[in-house]
């Protein structure tokens, strides 16, 4: 049988959320075992489009060659209703994102500070997964976010 987009997200959705994340190469794999004929380069394809076009579906890192898929947090805001920023920590842990800052996360803001979302991430991820998290939640671009250790 020939894969799907849909049978690509069904597959990468249940391992994220028995996993946290994912590979392309872990989807080919249970799709194989399903039965299906899956390439490496459709099943990319598929999972680059997919995190283009899904709203809780994204790339959480890449090293240039390997990239992780991950979901993208169910951001819950504190209602902030002074000028300063809303710090935004995420309900779902599969990207890294932290329901508390602690002294050596991350801080990721924007960088000309027009956002007032500020989120904290795992110190485990790199500085360009917490980047793009943020950017994938927030709609700001990559380079127009900025990052930080908390101290």
């Amino acid at each position: 049988m020939n894969i799907t987009k849909q049978d690509v997200l069904a597959v990468a959705a249940d391992l994220i959320n028995q996993n946290g994340s994912t590979t392309t190469l872990e989807v080919k794999s249970v799709l194989r075992k399903n039965g299906f004929t899956a390439r490496q380069t459709e099943v990319s394809n598929f999972m680059d489009e997919l995190a283009k076009i899904d709203d809780e579906f994204a790339i959480v890192s890449d090293n240039g060659t390997y990239r992780t898929y991950g979901a993208v947090p169910s951001a819950v805001a504190n209602q902030n209703t002074s000028s300063g920023p809303t710090a935004v920590f995420a309900s779902v842990s599969t990207t890294g994102s932290l329901n508390t800052a602690v002294k050596g996360c991350w801080e990721v803001n924007a960088a000309d500070n027009k956002s007032n979302v500020v989120m904290y991430f795992d110190s485990n991820m790199t500085r360009d997964a917490v980047r793009q998290a943020y950017a994938k939640a927030t709609g700001i671009k990559f380079m127009d976010t900025r990052s930080r250790i908390y101290k």
